[in-house]
Order: structure tokens, then sequence, then C-alpha cells
């Protein structure tokens, strides 16, 4: 998939003050201007921006309206290098800059400014990318787990880092082999269950593809009830991207045994008749692959989307590729499915079984059964649809 996030659009009340700001105190450069009847759209970035670096869109409307901010929307980051964090910020208070949060208030790791219309700017410190130059842009989400699946399923977008607190977590997602210095997205769910109010102050993140039309196909594939009239699909948090996306294919060869359904797949690596992966079915694709992204830490390896139905096939990162996948099949019709007592369950090894269940309860995952009810030799979870997952040591 090669579809880099292209730009973070911001709608700001008066176009040359913000024009100047980003300018003098950013050095930031005009990229790119659009001008219509009723608003005037422009692109700004460092000078040295990478190919496939983001730019930030100034959208300002002619009738003068203004803005609220909400708190869906959090911030976009703008780098500096290692080291010069203190300096950079010292520098754009000695140019008169609202003081918003400084370096030693966020431990010495980040800092945050305001633009002339109250939009947040973090400053963070990074070995790669120019100077000033976009490295995320924040949104809150009301489900990690969905909001995660989201962006896998929907852009086909990776997991590429994560940071959790007692009270929160951050989750980093993008496109797969982007650059370091390309932008991404940073996704911050709170634990404590809020709502957020979406604002028009902020107005969305852009991919680019390079086909809109073919993007627009391919978000109605993935989502069947998805409007085919509109070029820009909202995701579940209502924050605006366009989703594009691709099909892969497998050879498959299924057989029935007495009892239970087993299925023959080739492949070039592993051995005979060695497991190569678990079916399951799921509710909401989404959630699912949210949940074994944030709850278990797996990478979505490939996928296989149909008129009707998708599979997607999940796997630890660092997993060789001969490791079991689970599948995760979704039908499009939206059926429910029962359990039953035929299927038992998923299990997963963890090095240590209390820290990896402890680290469990941190993400919200169920307490089935804990290690101490197990005699502490494993334990089990649940995912989003009642399947049982259990934790075992080597």
């Amino acid at each position: 998939m090669d579809a880099p996030l292209d730009h973070v659009m911001m709608r700001v009340e008066d176009l040359e003050e913000s024009l100047d700001w980003y300018g003098t105190h950013l050095d930031y450069e005009e990229k790119g201007r659009w001008e219509a009847d009723t608003f005037t759209n422009v692109f700004l970035g460092p000078e040295d921006t990478h190919e496939n670096g983001a730019l930030l869109e100034l959208t300002y409307n002619h009738d003068g309206r203004s803005y609220t901010m909400g708190d869906a929307w959090g911030h976009i980051a703008v780098r500096v290098p290692e080291g010069e964090l203190q300096a950079a910020y010292d520098q754009l208070m000695d140019e008169g800059v609202e003081d918003y949060r400084d370096p030693e208030s966020c431990g010495g790791r980040y800092a945050f400014v305001k633009d002339p219309d109250g939009h947040e700017v973090e400053i963070v410190q990074r070995d790669h990318g120019a100077k000033w130059s976009l490295d995320h842009t924040m949104i809150r989400v009301e489900d990690a787990d969905e909001a995660l699946g989201w962006f896998v399923r929907k852009l086909e977008y990776e997991h590429t880092g994560r940071w959790e607190s007692d009270t929160f977590a951050n989750y980093f997602v993008k496109r797969e082999g982007a650059a370091p210095e390309e932008m991404a997205v940073e996704l911050t769910y709170n634990y404590d269950g809020r709502s957020y109010t979406m604002g028009d102050a902020w107005g969305h993140i852009a991919v680019r593809v390079p086909d809109v039309r073919d993007g627009v196909a391919v978000i109605c594939r993935v989502h069947p009830r998805a409007d085919r009239n509109d070029v820009v699909a909202a995701n579940k948090e209502g924050k605006r991207v366009v989703a594009p996306a691709h099909i892969l294919h497998q050879r498959r060869v299924p057989l029935f045994d007495v009892d239970e359904r087993v299925e023959l797949v080739e492949r070039e690596y592993g051995a005979r008749w060695s497991l190569d992966h678990t079916m399951i079915r799921v509710e909401n694709a989404e959630e699912a692959l949210g949940w074994y992204t944030r709850k278990l830490g797996y990478d979505l390896v490939r996928r296989s989307e149909h008129d009707s139905f998708a599979l997607y096939f999940m796997q630890p990162g660092d997993a060789p590729r001969e490791a079991m996948t689970v599948e995760l099949t979704y039908n499009y019709d939206g059926r429910n499915y029962e359990s039953g007592d035929a299927w038992g369950h998923l299990a997963v090894r963890a090095e240590d079984l209390q820290a990896f269940w402890e680290t469990l309860m941190d993400r919200h995952a169920e307490d089935y059964r804990d290690p101490e009810s197990c005699d502490n030799r494993y334990a089990f979870t649940k995912d989003m649809d009642g399947h049982e997952v259990e934790i075992v040591t080597p």
C-alpha cells in the first residue's frame, strides 16, 4: 500500500496573521495555494521537506466566521534536532510565541506552544527530518481497539509505537514501510471512557493516493455501506481521511474431516502439515484488528478482501513466517455468531506469565481466569467477541 500521509488541515480566522506566524517562527514557506470563490487553502512546510513529508494546510473562509476548537483533535507535533529542545523553545519565547507548556513541565522531553488561533503545537526531539517538519498529528479516540483497527484495515497502516500510562495510552500508526521523516497519526485513548466534541477549528488529515476514484472504490469494498459519491470517508471518530487499499489473494484448498473443518494451504515455507493459521469469525473487523494489535501487540501480515467477506491475518511483529497466524474472518452482512462448545481457545506464549497478565489488565483486557486461579501455570482472557485466549509460559 502506497498511501503516505499528505497533509493535515486546520482552519484559521486571519490568514495573513497565520501565514506570518508559521513563516516567522517555524520557517515555513508556501508550497501551494488554491483560491476559490469562498475560501482559500494554503499549504506550508519547511524548505527541505522530505518528498513524503506531510504539509500543513491552512483553510481560510472568506465570510469571517469563527471556530470552536473541540477536544477530539489534540495537536500537531513538529521536530527539532536531539538536544535542541530548550534552545528552540527559548527562541520561540524570545519571538513572543504564547507559552503553553515549557520543557521543564514536560520532563525535558517535549514542549507545547499555541498558534494565533489556539491550535496546540508540540515540539519533539528527533534525529531525523527537517527542523520544524511535521512529526505527527494527535487525535483522541473513544475506543482504542476500534480506532487502531480502522487505520489498520481501512488504510493498511501499521502500528509503529505505543506509550501506555496509568490513565491514558498513545498509539502511533503509519503506512507500512514509511520513511522516518513521514508524519504519523497519534491515537490518544483516555481510560476513563470520556467522549469528545469535534469542533470545527481542525479539518482533516489526508493521505495521498494515485487515483482518488480507486481509493473510493476500495473504501466501498472494505466497508460496503460507504458512499461511492464521496471522495472523503469518515472514520469512526469523525476525522476525515481518504482511504485506499488493495486486494491480496492466496491459493486455498478446503478439506473436511469427520467433525471439524481442516484447511490445506500451499506454502513455500514450514514443515509439511504444520499449523498455518487458526480462523475465527468476528462481528466487527475494526474492533477485532484493534484488539489483537493493542492487547497482544500483533501486526496485520496479510489480507484478502472479497465482495461479501474479508480475511485478516495477525501475527506477532517479530514472529518468523513459519509461525501460526490468527485469521480474522469478517462477513459484510452484519451477522452474529454463537461460540458453541466445540471450539476451545487460542494460546499465546509469554516469557513472564504474571507480567504479561498485568500488561493485559493495564490494556483493559477481560479478566477471565487470572494466573492465581490457574495455579500460576497459565491464564485466560477473552477477545471482543468472547473467543478465549490462553496465556502459557515456555
